[in-house]
């Protein structure tokens, strides 16, 4: 089953990405006119905010009318929805493999992590960081909530896990499953395109600090 109920965009953009031999069609050009939209839409919701950007503004981004982007969408809403199931669509194969139960639990943890960060750092992705899913409506945003919730209970999983096999010490898994989501969630919010650190680095630092500290010693708290 589908993450998502698809809306006929979605099932479009599916279809699209089967291989085809026929020549572009008027279903393909709207699809990568939609594309284009969403794109644009998500980098106006981070650098305006989504309240500050208007239809109009995502019209004039594209270069294309105002009433032509309801050919493609119903409502701002609908754009950022999709944004945001965009932001989440590449996890599925990463979920089954974080239940490969060969590979130690530590080594999968800094693996997920490295998928996160990548995937929150495209435009999509970003709009999930910056943006979320406050301004849908209850039903839709309980959709991306759902989900949002599978990469939390995996890296609590982790975490029991390394607990059990005594790769981790013994810790509230809620609260340390919290701290790393919040410190990476949070990269979004002052790392631009182009920033002096890669994503690979910071996985490696942020990963090494949460898993070995920064003092030398142990320390009363």
């Amino acid at each position: 089953m589908p993450l998502f109920p698809q809306t006929k965009a979605t099932r479009a953009m599916a279809e699209q990405e089967k291989p085809r031999k026929r020549a572009p069609t008027k279903k393909s050009y709207r699809i990568n006119k939609l594309d284009t939209i969403l794109i644009e839409s998500a980098k106006l919701f981070c650098e305006r905010g989504y309240d500050a950007t208007s239809l109009d503004d995502v019209a004039d981004a594209v270069k294309i009318h105002k009433a032509t982007v309801y050919h493609y969408i119903k409502s701002k809403e609908e754009i950022l929805y999709l944004c945001l199931e965009r932001s989440l669509s590449g996890y599925e194969d990463t979920l089954i493999e974080m239940k490969d139960t060969t590979i130690p639990p530590v080594t999968r943890l800094v693996k997920f992590f490295s998928i996160i960060i990548e995937a929150q750092n495209n435009d999509f992705g970003r709009c999930l960081c910056l943006v979320g899913r406050r301004p849908l409506s209850e039903e839709t945003g309980e959709q991306i909530r759902q989900f949002q919730r599978k990469l939390d209970f995996t890296t609590r999983g982790l975490l029991e896990e390394g607990i059990a096999d005594g790769s981790i010490r013994n810790c509230d898994v809620r609260l340390a499953t919290a701290m790393l989501f919040g410190a990476f969630n949070w990269i979004p919010r002052w790392r631009r395109p182009g920033h002096s650190v890669s994503t690979e680095e910071l996985v490696k630092v942020f990963m090494d600090i949460f898993l070995n500290g920064i003092a030398t010693a142990p320390v009363a708290v």
